[in-house]
């Protein structure tokens, strides 16, 4: 098949007064769920960003969580692991709304980013927590596709985490899913496929953001090459299945709204291959 994914961006500044930023990165999702190896509350590492932790993991003690939202492959750095009192070894997999995982990341103790301490509240393995203290935080940037192999077919729902020896025991803070945004100036931005499969097989099966930021509302037709208008929709995350249609060409036309109020436009193409 010549037929290449090729990717349309769009990419605008926009100011997000209520952000959460760890180090450089805007946290746009964080884990809904989480499950501890030894059944202690969650509440320490889902959630954004905040002031508590987990620590003190036993070697190959494994820990997994989901997303609030589901995630593509897009630019730059898209998940952000966060830790503290310790530098830590992790095994790394994310979990595909496949039911597959994806190939795992070994994480060296080198690789960790120092922030400013702050004031921890935590739990250890044992389930009894603390007040806080003063100690080290950390954070590490990964890439969906350079360190865990995901391409654009791949819908990634949440991650695996096995603690390994460290220089302590094994702590975690928070897992995040990030855009770079360096002082609080972040992008909004559409990706868009200009290519989908709707063999009901799971994958691509539907034209649909590979991946939206900062836009508050939008409206998206779609047309044959003879200019009918075929699907209409305000659905932000659009779903057209192009059941009806044979292969070939169709064009689209986004208007979107972002968060400060923009109004723009952006117009596409897209292969339906069957």
């Amino acid at each position: 098949m010549k037929n290449l994914l090729i990717v349309i961006y769009l990419v605008v500044f926009s100011t997000f007064a209520d952000a959460q930023v760890i180090g450089d990165y805007q946290v746009i999702d964080y884990l809904a769920s989480a499950i501890h190896p030894n059944g202690c509350n969650s509440d320490y590492v889902i959630g954004p960003p905040d002031d508590s932790t987990w620590v003190n993991f036993d070697a190959n003690k494994k820990m997994s969580g989901t997303f609030t939202q589901h995630h593509k492959n897009y630019f730059g750095n898209e998940l952000l692991l966060e830790t503290s009192f310790h530098r830590d070894n992790y095994k790394v997999r994310l979990i595909l709304s496949s039911g597959l995982f994806s190939k795992t990341y070994y994480v060296q103790l080198f690789q960790w980013i120092q922030l400013p301490k702050i004031d921890w509240y935590w739990t250890a393995p044992g389930c009894d927590s603390d007040t806080s203290h003063s100690r080290e935080h950390l954070i590490l940037p990964l890439d969906f596709e350079t360190n865990f192999g995901i391409t654009d077919f791949d819908t990634v729902i949440g991650i695996e985490i096995e603690f390994l020896k460290s220089a302590g025991a094994s702590d975690l803070a928070g897992v995040y899913v990030v855009s770079k945004c360096p002082t609080n100036q972040c992008e909004s931005a559409i990706q868009m496929p200009n290519v989908i499969t709707p063999n009901q097989d799971g994958f691509n099966d539907t034209f649909s953001p590979i991946h939206s930021l900062g836009i508050v509302s939008m409206h998206t037709t779609i047309y044959n090459r003879w200019g009918e208008k075929l699907y209409d929709t305000s659905n932000l995350n659009i779903e057209w299945e192009a059941k009806k249609e044979v292969a070939g060409t169709y064009f689209w036309i986004i208007n979107y709204t972002d968060e400060k109020g923009i109004n723009k436009t952006l117009s596409g193409h897209v292969e339906v291959i069957k």
